[in-house]
């Protein structure tokens, strides 16, 4: 027990030093979680470490998931809800811009950003499975796309991941994806013309979803990208939905109601122009 101690107050005050030469680059939220593991390391069992790792990825603690994973935390170790590191790191990075979109800058959220990447980075050059599902079927991959962070999904797709992997709803990428992103996804391989397990297509999706300042633009994005009209499982064409059922009224325009109306009609005659 001696010995345990003493080593792990040599490793602290190694890593202390090490702090100290890089103060600005390692956040105090990442310090003390290290500190702690290390005041901790003698009793901690391998669950202990998967479980911090999730932590760790969870709240973007570099040093602290390097720590880990030196330790021998598996990346690809999941929760019970088959969660893993991975998924954690993108779940956090939603939450986190969330956050910080309501108090800093343009600037501080590129920061940001980056070092959300870079955690990722740090996982995908120790995960063994990145195409591992969770309860609901959903990839690492899915979870970036479900938050909108593309660029989380072009690093994992560079990383080996399948960019038409689908959850147990039959959902993939370009079900999640907005109008500026159908084009790339599509350049690098994305299936646009995919149904999920209804029978849908992003067209039926849009009509359901999305409101008159998106919508027609969003149409005409995807049928300039090859999708079509199609009958859904129920036989339900894409171009004979209502619309959207809630939208805000300030998305009409002068007309209002009147205005929706007919931008929905025009929508409809745009789809129903593909078959």
């Amino acid at each position: 027990m001696y010995r345990i101690r003493k080593s792990a107050a040599l490793l602290l005050l190694a890593l202390s030093c090490a702090f100290v030469q890089a103060q600005d680059s390692v956040s105090d939220e990442d310090k003390f979680a290290l500190e702690r593991l290390l005041a901790m390391e003698a009793t901690q069992t391998s669950t202990d470490l998967d479980k911090y790792l999730r932590q760790a990825a969870y709240r973007h603690l570099p040093k602290t998931i390097e720590w880990l994973l030196q330790k021998g935390a598996s990346p690809d170790h999941s929760d019970e809800q088959g969660l893993t590191a991975l998924m954690a790191g993108i779940q956090g990075a939603e939450k986190r811009v969330d956050m910080e979109q309501r108090t800093n800058t343009a600037s501080a959220l590129r920061e940001q950003t980056r070092g959300e990447q870079a955690v990722i980075k740090i996982l995908l050059r120790n995960v063994h499975n990145i195409d591992a599902r969770d309860k609901y079927g959903s990839t690492a991959l899915l979870h970036a796309a479900v938050r909108m962070r593309f660029d989380i999904v072009q690093i994992l797709q560079a990383a080996g991941a399948d960019l038409n992997a689908r959850n147990a709803r039959g959902e993939s990428t370009v079900s999640f994806a907005g109008k500026n992103d159908l084009a790339d996804l599509a350049k690098r391989g994305a299936d646009i013309r995919a149904t999920d397990e209804q029978g849908q297509t992003i067209l039926h999706r849009a009509m359901d979803t999305r409101c008159d300042a998106d919508l027609r633009q969003y149409v005409q994005e995807a049928i300039k990208l090859g999708v079509k009209d199609t009958q859904d499982a129920k036989g339900q064409w894409a171009s004979e939905l209502p619309g959207p059922a809630f939208c805000p009224i300030w998305d009409f325009g002068p007309n209002g109601f009147r205005d929706h109306l007919k931008l929905i009609e025009t929508v409809r005659s745009l789809i129903k122009a593909t078959r």
